[in-house]
């Protein structure tokens, strides 16, 4: 858990539940993660450190995205995000990167002229309230 105002860097592993509050940060490095359960609150970012090699972060459950997230090299490229369930992703605050929900759904929310950005795979994708998607393939090196 990674409290207001607090900022916690994970090793690559396997975690259980993962909670991030408001005004929280969480830093992940080069490696593979698995949570149980990924809740980014409102106001909260996720800093994916992705100058160092690939990041792949595989979700179990239920995952709710209203954080920031936040690239070191400014590209979104090395960082995978995968979603396991079968429920809904609300993507509520913007993202960028890749995105995987094989089994699930995601739901892009409108952002106020912000869009979502990258590449988005999944059983089912909606959008609400004119959410704006841009599909930008992610590079291979």
């Amino acid at each position: 858990m990674v409290g207001a105002e607090q900022t916690r860097t994970l090793t690559p592993g396997s975690y259980g539940k993962v909670v991030v509050h408001g005004g929280g940060r969480l830093v992940l490095t080069a490696g593979d993660y698995s949570f149980s359960e990924l809740d980014m609150q409102w106001n909260s970012a996720l800093d994916v450190i992705n100058g160092l090699g690939d990041i792949q972060l595989v979700v179990a459950g239920t995952t709710r995205l209203q954080s920031s997230v936040n690239y070191a090299t400014g590209s979104t490229a090395g960082f995978v995000l995968t979603y396991l369930g079968v429920d809904t992703v609300y993507l509520e605050s913007q993202f960028k990167g890749t995105l995987l929900a094989p089994s699930g759904t995601l739901n892009f929310r409108a952002l106020n002229g912000l869009r979502h950005e990258g590449e988005f795979y999944a059983k089912h994708i909606k959008t609400e309230g004119g959410a704006q998607v841009l599909h930008i393939p992610s590079s291979c090196e």
